[in-house]
């Protein structure tokens, strides 16, 4: 069930979830090229700027912290849009 952008399934076990117990994952339909997000990349999350749709499904990026390209194929890693990648917070919590 989508709300606010984010799925909120009824395992109380998942992972990635805000302060108010709300799971924090995008769905494929809210996610825009060109635009930042937080994503999980190797159990980290860091600011990923999705730069193409991959032809296989998911989205290619660049993970802004090592200047990598990174693959994400699940719109569940991506936890939320960005505005400001300097301010650690921001990644974090989506402050």
């Amino acid at each position: 069930m989508a709300q606010n952008g984010f799925w909120n399934p009824s395992n109380p076990g998942f992972p990635a979830k805000d302060t108010e117990g709300t799971v924090m994952m995008m769905l494929k339909k809210d996610v825009e090229i060109g635009k930042i997000y937080a994503v999980k990349v190797s159990d980290i999350v860091v600011a990923v700027r999705i730069l193409t749709e991959s032809p296989y499904g998911g989205w290619n990026g660049k993970n802004l912290k090592t200047g990598r390209d990174v693959r994400i194929k699940t719109a569940g890693r991506i936890r939320h849009e960005i505005t400001n990648p300097n301010n650690p917070m921001n990644v974090i919590y989506g402050l």
